[in-house]
């Protein structure tokens, strides 16, 4: 999540020039980890999309990680911005 998080601010260090003004620049990252139970490689991106959703949906510039689902509920992500 570190290396997520150094790439989220560099890109967000970053303006572009335009006509207009300057345009700033965001991102937002989904995070997972692969573990040995997991079937496949879907499995995992399946993991860092859930993860990018609640990201985008905690705001922009954020990055998230994917979290196994609580019992009862669905996957948490863990913010960190």
């Amino acid at each position: 999540i570190q290396i997520a998080q150094r790439l989220r601010q560099a890109v967000a260090d970053l303006t572009i020039a335009t006509e207009s003004g300057p345009v700033p620049l965001s991102l937002s990252l989904g995070v997972a980890v692969l573990d040995e139970s997991d079937p496949d490689l879907d499995t995992l991106l399946r993991r860092a999309d859930q993860a990018l959703y609640t990201a985008k949906q905690r705001g922009r510039n954020q990055v998230a990680m994917w979290q196994a689902p609580l019992p009862g509920g669905s996957a948490a992500g863990e913010a960190a911005s």
